[in-house]
């Protein structure tokens, strides 16, 4: 029994780190919603250039929930242009 508490308590361990860990593509996205202007744009494709593959799979799905928004700050971005 104490074992099984013991990696449930480092299962639940690793689940908060992994979920508190930032994603750089996604707060590059995130600053680029805020302020749709080419250069965050431009640090956001760098950013995501740059994920491994876990990241990538994050950022799909973070992609896929702020569709709409990130599809505003391209259209600000590309009538301010």
């Amino acid at each position: 029994m104490k074992k099984l508490f013991l990696f449930a308590c480092a299962a639940f361990s690793m689940l908060l780190f992994v979920a508190c860990s930032s994603n750089p593509g996604i707060e590059a996205g995130k600053e680029f919603m805020k302020n749709p202007s080419v250069e965050t744009f431009r640090n956001y494709t760098a950013e995501v250039a740059n994920l491994d593959d876990e990241e990538k799979l994050e950022l799909e799905e973070w992609t896929e929930d702020n569709k709409a928004e990130l599809e505003e700050a391209v259209t600000q971005m590309l009538q301010s242009m």
